[in-house]
């Protein structure tokens, strides 16, 4: 009985040990399977390598082209684009805002009491808010979106184009002087060539005034000579004329006497 219960557990630890071994061996034969299957032979590269294997693989690709440029993912594109305008449209939009109120605050800093020597009271533009600097949002948001940075609105920058814009005004109040002055020389100048021009006329008409006294004198002298009614100075006149105007018979000075002799006769008498 002892040498049977032996065997019997030899028996047994001998089948433990063949199916522990065969446990062993079947991941080992399943690598080696594996292996087997896996590497490839030389049919498979021939295969792999043929025409038809090329072919198949180009239209797998064109397919793959194809799908990705079909509309649905055109429009999948088109909405990440106006995804993408949307927020470059909103950062345009924050820093014009910020812009906007950067110049504002700027504005406040730079408020002067006066511009250019006058004041809200006292402007001939008729201005109560001349003191107040205008802020323009839409030029503002305008600059911005075209790409001016937010420095370009600060004090320092503000102050610069105030000098700027002060030396143009000094500039322009010059030439407005210049031009004045010139325009008072103008007129100078105009006067005095409407004073010669009048002075000149005024002449002429003297001139002419003295030609037409003279001839109506001479006309008178001559009226004198026909009726009979003459003055030394018609005599005068008559021989210093060259001229047929004055020919008339006058009668000899003794013949004044002569006329008159009988009646002074006969006064005396």
């Amino acid at each position: 009985m002892g040498r049977h219960e032996k065997s019997s557990s030899n028996s047994k630890r001998d089948r433990s040990s063949s199916s522990r071994q065969r446990h062993r061996r079947r991941p080992d034969s399943g690598a080696e399977s594996e292996s087997e299957s896996g590497s490839p032979s030389k049919s498979d590269y021939t295969s792999d390598s043929s025409p038809d294997r090329r072919r198949r693989r180009n239209r797998h690709r064109s397919s793959r082209r194809r799908r990705s440029s079909s509309p649905d993912s055109c429009s999948e594109r088109d909405r990440r684009k106006s995804k993408r305008k949307i927020t470059d449209e909103e950062i345009k939009e924050y820093l014009a805002k910020k812009a906007q109120k950067k110049a504002m605050r700027v504005a406040k800093k730079l408020k002067t009491q006066t511009v250019s020597g006058y004041s809200n009271d006292s402007n001939p533009f008729g201005d109560s808010n001349l003191n107040e600097k205008f802020v323009w949002r839409k030029k503002i948001e305008r600059d911005v979106q075209q790409g001016v940075l937010l420095d370009e609105y600060s004090v320092r920058a503000e102050k610069k184009k105030q000098r700027e814009r002060m030396a143009e005004i000094e500039k322009v109040k010059k030439r407005r002087e210049e031009r004045a002055l010139e325009k008072a020389q103008r007129e100078e100048e105009m006067m005095m060539l409407q004073r010669e021009r009048a002075r000149a006329e005024a002449d002429d008409f003297e001139k002419k005034e003295e030609e037409f006294h003279f001839d109506q004198s001479k006309v008178r002298s001559r009226i004198r000579l026909l009726e009979g009614r003459t003055k030394p100075i018609d005599v005068l006149t008559k021989y210093l004329d060259e001229s047929d105007e004055f020919d008339i018979e006058l009668d000899e000075p003794y013949m004044v006497f002569k006329s008159k002799m009988p009646v002074s006769v006969a006064i005396i008498l």
